[in-house]
């Protein structure tokens, strides 16, 4: 065994860790003491906390779709609506052959052998297949007018808003016969 040296406001170690646990077991029976005489404080604490937590929680997911809108005017066609339903429609008449262009209406003969149809349906476009189905493609549409051009077909929509939107379709099978 080491003797230990006392010197001058140096304690052994033995005596450090006596008197650092002495202190704590009395600092943790103070503590023990406050909170039993407050217990239930800390529970209704975390409660009132948490009810308001869900309460911010649930209000942040009510205005985040008004903080995420795409189009201003309700009235307007979806920026995103409208360029699916240029893609979709290009793809199909691309491919389309026995193409009957009216004023209101767009129709053709897909690579199946179905029928193809687009009109104006109240204040949508809809597309029909073989004169049945109800596929709704654009909606909030006042006005539309399909007009024949060299190779395909012209599309001017007007929206209820008031705002035009135009795009063309064009077939393949058309330019391999002209070229």
């Amino acid at each position: 065994m080491k003797k230990e040296r006392i010197s001058a406001g140096v304690l052994p170690e033995s005596s450090k860790k006596h008197a650092l646990s002495g202190a704590t077991k009395a600092r943790s029976k103070r503590n023990a003491s406050i909170l039993s005489d407050h217990s239930g404080f800390t529970f209704l604490n975390m409660l009132f906390s948490f009810s308001i937590f869900a309460v911010i929680s649930a209000s942040s997911a009510l205005l985040i779709p008004h903080l995420y809108r795409v189009s201003e005017d309700k009235r307007d066609i979806n920026p995103l609506e409208w360029e699916i339903f240029q893609q979709q429609a290009a793809i199909e008449f691309r491919e389309g052959t026995a193409f009957k262009v009216q004023d209101q209406m767009l129709s053709f003969t897909s690579k199946t052998g179905r029928s193809i149809e687009f009109e104006k349906y109240g204040t949508m476009i809809r597309r029909q297949v073989n004169n049945t189905g109800h596929i709704i493609c654009l909606r909030h549409v006042k006005d539309m007018q399909f007009t024949q051009i060299e190779g395909g077909a012209l599309l001017t929509v007007v929206s209820t808003s008031g705002k035009t939107y135009r795009c063309t379709f064009r077939s393949f099978l058309g330019l391999k016969r002209s070229g």
